[in-house]
């Protein structure tokens, strides 16, 4: 550039306006840098005195990194590029210098970060994210860093039986997915306001060595934890998760008298493998389906969710896919990977299977329509209405062909048709169908391109559709329109509930489940030419192993069917009661 010619604007932009150039700057993260440095050295210096904290983009060289940005405060280091690791093992020198000042260091998942390294890392760290180190060991310490307030060492095994490897200036405190005593203890943490030990083996000892300024705390599934475990010294607790860990039920009701937001739930166990499948009897009992081929009954209306076994096993010919209770309050339907459908008389002890009902395909969903019927939803795509009363047994009397891919859920519709059926499909579409006609009335679009895993029909007759992509939308039956919108950030959506109050409970998974609960009066049906966005909030529920179905309970609790390797659970989630009705509506950004 020649010395006369005026500077470009983007150059006076950035370099020349200390107000504009932070806000644009801000709005940047260290890859972009690369191409800023080479726009005009005035740029390169306003870039090189820049606090960059940008933990989101992978530093590939943390010593070129430096030189780069020398005023940055915070890196995320690549987990797995052969130069990142040869510099930080084989340079310690230069990795110690390109590291000193920085504040927050994201090393997550990196496999060469070892108990030496650890200790080269500068005591400037406030904010530091070991997770998923497996090159660390028990021996590893972190009481060098003495300003450290935030620390996430989930799955690396490091500390240890003790916790005397922890400095005392930590605020936050992740360690979840760790062996340990379950007499261990936090004690010398006074300033811990955050503590996550979720699938610990921590117990009572931990519980009682907390800080009295505790405001977050999460236990889930620490089975070391005992009903004889005390709260009551956390009296600045606010938010408590304590799904499947075995506390006192008095003292959850003591933490929420003093305002704390409590997510608990109780066990039902006893399934050997994947729990897929649930339905409410008309009695009150739950029934729950597992691939191992067994339905296990549970009264949960006695109270169940401690832990107990079932009282009553059906055992059936194949994998449990789907459950339907029929109108006569005494059968139960159990749709099978075997190809078939088994009818089975619960109001006996024990109950016996009355009926099988060949489908020629996998069956993967199950309804009772308004006039009695049974769909069943298959492998193959197609949707075959079953009565189940036929004279002589139950016979396939209609077969609606449309999708074509596996029908993932059906639900049967209000109105004054008997046969009104909605069904969802591998083949990212949802269909509504008119089962005495046997033709598909209306497809609904907006799923374009993703697997739709759930269906369900919400409060006030609106449908409601779950996709692999994470997104959750509500329909107008009537008019085929998207009213509403949820995109799930935290992974794919693998089930819905529909709660009497009009929230939906939905489940979405990335490596464990989140279980959230959505007001969806506020994505209220406006037509499809609105364009207002429905953030309706979401409200955390809890988190959970993979969970493939939701169920609401007559007593307000909602079953969530799942498990792990090895095993299936059914956890019996506490529901906080509805927020006052949202006085704006919202609809659907298409």
């Amino acid at each position: 550039m020649a010395g006369s010619e005026a500077e470009p604007l983007l150059v006076r932009l950035l370099a020349g306006n200390s107000v504009t150039g932070i806000t644009v700057l801000a709005c940047l993260n260290t890859a972009d840098t690369g191409a800023l440095r080479q726009l005009h050295p005035a740029v390169a210096g306003v870039i090189a005195t820049v606090p960059w904290c940008d933990t989101t983009t992978p530093v590939v060289d943390a010593v070129r990194w430096r030189a780069a940005l020398p005023a940055a405060t915070g890196a995320r280091l690549a987990p797995t590029d052969v130069p990142v690791s040869g510099h930080l093992s084989s340079r310690p020198g230069a990795t110690a210098a390109a590291l000193a000042g920085v504040t927050h260091l994201d090393l997550h998942d990196c496999g060469y970060v070892t108990d030496g390294l650890l200790a080269r890392l500068p005591p400037s760290l406030r904010s530091l994210n070991v997770r998923h180190c497996t090159a660390l060991t028990e021996r590893a310490r972190f009481n060098h860093l003495t300003t450290l307030a935030s620390l996430d060492c989930c799955r690396s095994k490091v500390l240890g039986d003790t916790m005397d490897g922890l400095p005392a200036s930590l605020e936050e405190l992740v360690m979840n997915d760790l062996d340990g005593a379950p007499g261990m203890s936090l004690a010398h943490l006074t300033r811990l306001r955050v503590l996550d030990v979720t699938d610990t083996s921590v117990g009572n000892a931990l519980l009682a060595s907390l800080p009295a300024g505790l405001a977050e705390l999460r236990i889930n599934n620490c089975p070391h934890v005992t009903v004889d475990a005390r709260l009551d010294r956390l009296a600045a607790l606010r938010v408590l998760h304590a799904t499947a860990t075995p506390l006192a039920p008095a003292a959850l009701a003591a933490c929420r008298a003093r305002g704390c937001a409590v997510f608990a739930a109780g066990l039902l166990v006893g399934h050997q493998q994947y729990v897929r499948s649930l339905a409410v009897l008309a009695d009150g009992r739950l029934a729950s389906g597992d691939e191992a081929g067994g339905i296990r009954l549970w009264d949960v209306a006695a109270g169940a969710g401690g832990g107990e076994e079932a009282a009553t096993l059906l055992v059936t010919s194949a994998w449990v896919f789907a459950l339907a209770p029929l109108p006569d309050g005494r059968r139960l339907a159990a749709g099978l990977l075997g190809g078939c459908i088994e009818v089975w008389d619960v109001g006996v002890a024990p109950p016996v299977c009355r009926t099988t009902v060949d489908c020629g395909a996998d069956v993967t969903a199950l309804a009772v329509l308004n006039d009695g019927r049974l769909a069943a939803g298959c492998d193959d795509g197609k949707v075959r209405v079953v009565d189940v009363d036929a004279g002589g047994g139950a016979v396939v009397a209609a077969v609606l062909e449309g999708h074509s891919s596996r029908v993932t859920a059906l639900v049967s519709l209000p109105g004054s048709g008997g046969g009104a059926l909605a069904s969802a499909s591998w083949d990212a579409s949802v269909r509504v169908w008119d089962a005495g006609t046997r033709v598909c009335v209306a497809t609904l679009a907006g799923h374009p391109t993703a697997r739709v895993i759930a269906l369900v029909v919400l409060a006030d007759g609106r449908l409601a559709s779950g996709a692999h992509d994470g997104a959750v939308r509500l329909w107008d039956v009537g008019t085929a329109a998207c009213v509403g919108v949820l995109d799930c950030a935290a992974g794919a959506v693998t089930a819905l509930a529909a709660l009497p109050d009009g929230r939906l409970a939905c489940a979405a998974c990335s490596w464990n489940t989140n279980v959230w609960l959505w007001d969806t009066r506020s994505a209220a049906a406006v037509g499809a030419t609105t364009r207002a966005a429905a953030a309706a909030p979401l409200e955390p529920l809890g988190t959970l192993p993979i969970i493939s179905a939701l169920m609401p309970l007559p007593d307000g609790r909602l079953a969530c069917a799942g498990g792990e390797l090895g095993g299936g659970t059914v956890y019996l989630l506490d529901v906080p009661p509805p927020p006052p009705p949202p006085s704006t509506v919202t609809d659907c950004v298409e």
